[in-house]
């Protein structure tokens, strides 16, 4: 989708495990401003057609952050 997504797939040594399990705030914070700013490419038409077919799964994505953050309120995503 984004390289912005292999590049925290490989800080959190996705490659080493296979997956990755993102359950801290800093983490869960860094997907969905990477998701945002994806999103906001579409928005732009700065975003290739390969970005732009995967707009759904990105705002799903963006939602379910955003809804963690209102069901969690202990949780600080801004």
């Amino acid at each position: 989708m984004s390289h912005r997504f292999f590049e925290i797939f490989a800080k959190y040594d996705g490659y080493k495990h296979g997956h990755v399990k993102l359950k801290r705030p800093k983490q869960l914070q860094e997907i969905l401003d990477t998701a945002r700013s994806l999103l906001a490419e579409i928005q732009h038409r700065a975003a290739g057609p390969e970005l732009e077919e995967k707009q759904g799964k990105l705002e799903q994505l963006k939602s379910v952050l955003e809804m963690y953050v209102t069901i969690n309120k202990s949780t600080v995503l801004t």
